[in-house]
């Protein structure tokens, strides 16, 4: 099995949010501001360290044993 994370900066961005600033919620012009650069953020992420928001598990199931 396989597990592959990201979104990291959007990690990154709930902690400074919510930890740091102690905010509920992210204001309209944060999120304007992120989607806009959403660009540059797809191109670091995979260099960054850390935990992401978005976790995928790939997994095969085994073929059925034959006894012939």
């Amino acid at each position: 099995m396989r597990l592959y994370q990201w979104n990291t900066i959007g990690a990154l961005a709930w902690d400074l949010h919510g930890r740091l600033l102690r905010r509920k919620s992210i204001h309209k012009l944060s999120l304007k501001i992120f989607d806009k650069t959403v660009w540059l953020w797809r191109r670091i992420d995979p260099l960054l360290p850390g935990r992401g928001l978005s976790l995928i598990a790939v997994a095969r199931k085994p073929l059925p044993h034959s006894d012939s």
